[in-house]
């Protein structure tokens, strides 16, 4: 089994979307971390040019790499 190497970070919402995420997490049976990763990997999806997609996998395999 691989497992990816991760960057932990801090993020603020306001209580609203907290809230939401909750919500979802709980709809979803799942951890509001999990909400959160998968909400910026859709934006990704759906927001980068395939150019910028294309350097994330590229910056990703040369980390696997090391």
């Amino acid at each position: 089994m691989t497992t990816k190497k991760t960057t932990r970070i801090t993020v603020s919402f306001s209580e609203n979307e907290y809230s939401a995420l909750e919500a979802i997490a709980r709809q979803q049976d799942a951890s509001m971390s999990w909400v959160v990763r998968r909400a910026v990997s859709e934006y990704f999806e759906h927001h980068t040019e395939p150019k910028q997609e294309e350097m994330l996998l590229k910056s990703d395999k040369l980390k696997k790499a090391q």
